[in-house]
């Protein structure tokens, strides 16, 4: 039987491109699983937030929203009064 050393001398390349395939394939996965997650982890809208959301928020960023012409809004108004009653 005689060897091929074509073969032979292409195995190495072979199996190397079938590994830089595999990584290839993990990088997209994770980067496709990151965006799913970045599009699954956003927080709720501030009409959704708690009380104490309300709350905080006011408290840590009310003066500078104020400054800059945020948080006038009348659903805004009603919940930081919602949320100062129930503090």
């Amino acid at each position: 039987m005689a060897v091929n050393w074509e073969v032979i001398r292409f195995t190495p390349y072979f199996f190397g491109l079938a590994v830089l395939c595999m990584l290839a394939m993990t990088f997209m996965a994770a980067i496709s699983r990151r965006s799913l997650l970045a599009s699954t982890c956003r927080p709720p809208h501030w009409r959704e937030w708690s009380d104490t959301q309300v709350a905080q928020f006011q408290r840590i960023c009310g003066e500078l929203m104020s400054q800059l012409g945020y948080g006038h809004e009348p659903q805004w108004q009603e919940k930081c009064a919602r949320a100062a009653a129930t503090s």
